[in-house]
Order: structure tokens, then sequence, then C-alpha cells
């Protein structure tokens, strides 16, 4: 199996994105916004990337994306808020990726809903087995704008 992650525009809130398994729309997705790969700050950069399960001590059984340029423990994970903390938004990544069914916003920032419910679908529609990921789309800093997408 393939899957890509299409990124709409990255605010102070966050990047948020659509999740594709094999050219079917599968789920949306939520990220940290683009900062020049920093780590623990930025989305992961856009490229394709191998992933396979991985033994996370705070999460379980997850993917991990691998030979990430300039950073390691790039998971998919359960979270709900992915916004720049120095802008004072609310977040629980380090630069990971989140599934869920939508993004939604509860003032004053946007947040994806249902996330534990659609990794755990995600992880069983994925089996186990290691998939590519291709993610495209929006990153450049300069669009950043604070409003939710």
């Amino acid at each position: 199996m393939n899957a890509s992650i299409l990124r709409g525009k990255t605010t102070w809130q966050g990047t948020p994105g659509t999740l594709s398994i094999d050219g079917a729309s599968f789920c949306a997705t939520l990220e940290l916004p683009w900062r020049n790969n920093e780590n623990d700050l930025s989305c992961v950069p856009c490229g394709s990337y191998e992933c396979a399960i991985y033994h996370s001590p705070k999460h379980g059984p997850i993917y991990l994306l691998q030979n990430v340029p300039g950073r390691s423990y790039c998971e998919i994970h359960p979270y709900n808020w992915a916004g720049a903390v120095d802008h004072g938004y609310k977040a629980e990544a380090l630069g990971c990726i989140a599934l869920g069914t939508v993004i939604t916003k509860l003032p004053p920032q946007m947040m994806i809903r249902n996330s534990m419910v659609t990794v755990d679908r995600f992880m069983k529609q994925m089996g186990g087995k290691p998939f590519t990921l291709q993610i495209s789309g929006v990153e450049w800093w300069d669009n950043l704008t604070g409003e939710a997408a």
C-alpha cells in the first residue's frame, strides 16, 4: 500500500491536510506549522518516506517515518493540537503527524477531532505492513497567517 498527504495552508495554528491510501481519501491530518524543518517545532518536510511499525514508549505500536532529513522519531500518532506554542497556541506534538476525522476550530485554534479512533482505524487498514508515504503541498513560511485554513 501507498499513502499520501496533501497539505493545505500552514498557519501558526498548524498545518492541515488530507491523507489518502492507494488514491482513496482516508482522513484528515494535522501537523505543526512549517518552520524550516526545525526539530520539535516544524512539520515534516515534503518528500517520500518509508514507514514501518515502531513501538513508541509513549504511544505504543505506531508508524514511524524513516530517514527524515535532520530529524528523528517522526511518528503517526493521535493528538488534537499542533500550533506554534511561541505564538500562544496549543501543541501536543513535536513534529509528528496526527490523523482524525475532521479539522475544526475550537477558538482560538484549529484542531483535529477523533484522532485516537482514526489512528486505530489507520493501523488496522495498513495491517502492520511497511508502506511509502508521500507528503506534498504548501510549506512556505511566508504563508503563515494565524487564521484557520
